[in-house]
């Protein structure tokens, strides 16, 4: 029997974990949804304990992403909840979930459940575990976009700015989708960056306007004198959703770090020379201005960067340790030239550290 915890809060799975320990069943614990997905490629897997306190959609994506990709029967997946009612049970099984376990069960609860996991297990003659695994394959450079692909925050992501814009230009927006052959004349563009370095994926969001459009929502924002501010009210929008896109992948255990705005070609908008995996593309009618936007999710390469040739800017995919284990900066974080100076001051000049592709 091999067990597989994932608890996003941390609460739950500490206390299922001593338990399974003090019966000697094998048993990992993680809040990733990445490294639970890791995890379970990596080794057989007989059952996957899924622990939160309320129903969630966020949760059920992570049951049917492993269902559909990496969990073949009979091994279950079980929810840890605390209450649960007739609807949202039936949306949980059909997203992949066997059963439930009461949230803070008791040992021989626990016990007795894990054992009945076990004589299922024993009844089936085939073998447990993920599927075929090629390292370098196409499932490796697909898994993380999988995973961000499927996250509420993406799926969610155009209700989610028309909200965002509407407060920060305190104006009603209305998000009329436009699909990609139909996308209105763009004039001036802005864009800004969202980097994983974690999962190695970038997320570039792109918002556009024709020139009347782009004048009328500068004066919304700066006043009736914002002829020269066109450039400043698009990159502004940007970072503002930037910021509203990083704290919901945030809620969803999927760091993310901002860059800068920066102007953009307006035929970048809807044509980009970059491959994105996957896209989306919306409009919004603000008070008759229309404001284009193009969410852009892609894989980005790691490449290996000695200490001594750092520069300011890059992003650590890979978290950094001294020779003691200790961490000292985070995978996903953007460097700054003071992180440089203690990174040489810390580390041999020769250390090779794991950064984002530029």
């Amino acid at each position: 029997m091999n067990v597989f915890v994932y608890d996003p809060s941390q609460t739950e799975g500490p206390r299922l974990m001593q338990a399974m320990k003090d019966r000697g069943v094998p048993a990992t614990m993680t809040h990733d949804p990445l490294r639970l997905v890791n995890m379970i490629r990596q080794q057989r897997t007989d059952l996957v304990l899924l622990c939160t306190q309320k129903f969630s959609t966020e949760m059920m994506s992570v049951a049917e992403n492993l269902r559909e990709n990496f969990i073949l029967e009979p091994s279950q997946i079980q929810l840890v909840i605390d209450e649960i009612d007739e609807a949202d049970a039936i949306q949980a099984f059909e997203a992949g979930i066997d059963s439930f376990m009461p949230w803070g069960c008791d040992v021989e609860y626990l016990s007795a459940r894990i054992a009945a996991v076990d004589r299922v297990l024993e009844r089936c003659e085939r073998k447990i575990g993920a599927p075929p695994f090629k390292p370098g394959g196409e499932n490796a450079a697909d898994l993380p976009l999988r995973l961000i692909f499927r996250s509420s925050a993406w799926k969610t992501a155009p209700e989610k700015l028309r909200i965002v814009c509407g407060q920060f230009l305190g104006q009603a927006v209305t998000n009329a989708s436009i699909g990609f052959d139909a996308a209105p004349a763009i004039e001036k563009a802005s864009s800004i960056q969202l980097m994983s370095g974690a999962h190695a994926v970038q997320i570039r969001i792109g918002v556009g306007a024709d020139s009347k459009s782009a004048l009328t929502l500068a004066g919304k924002l700066f006043g009736p004198d914002a002829k020269d501010l066109v450039d400043d009210m698009l990159g502004e929008v940007a970072n503002v959703m930037m910021g509203a896109l990083k704290t919901h992948f945030s809620a969803e255990q999927l760091p993310f770090t901002g860059g800068l705005p920066v102007p953009l070609q307006p035929k970048e908008l809807t044509l980009p020379t970059t491959p994105f995996s996957h896209r989306h593309l919306f409009a919004f009618d603000i008070g008759g201005a229309r404001l284009t936007l193009h969410l852009g999710m892609a894989a980005k390469e790691t490449s290996g960067v000695l200490v001594r040739d750092l520069r300011e800017g890059m992003i650590i995919s890979r978290d950094i340790v001294n020779d003691r284990g200790l961490l000292l900066l985070r995978g996903g974080t953007r460097l700054s030239m003071t992180m440089i100076y203690k990174l040489m001051d810390l580390l041999p000049a020769t250390l090779n550290i794991q950064v984002m592709a530029s």
